[in-house]
């Protein structure tokens, strides 16, 4: 926790503060959370998320100014394995 608080305070700068940068992160993680096999409907959140072009940007976003955690990392990968093949 105080590792992100940390990187939220270099983003400052870019008009993030911390503050905003921490409930973004929780919201996502809470969001990714909904993904999880033991919740209903996993396979639809998991794959509507992921395949949500706004995931990508906040991902890429997280990932370039290093705020992207561990924990996302892992729900991610988790929702990854969960999600339905939506190829024609």
């Amino acid at each position: 926790m105080h590792k992100q608080f940390e990187k939220a305070e270099a983003l400052a700068t870019d008009g993030l503060t911390p503050n905003e940068e921490l409930r973004i992160t929780f919201a996502l993680e809470n969001l990714m959370k909904q993904g999880r096999a033991n919740e209903p409907y996993s396979a639809i959140v998991a794959t509507t998320i992921l395949k949500d072009p706004h995931h990508e940007r906040v991902r890429t976003f997280m990932v370039q100014n290093t705020i992207w955690s561990n924990e996302l990392q892992a729900l991610e990968t988790e929702l990854d394995a969960l999600q339905l093949d939506t190829k024609p």
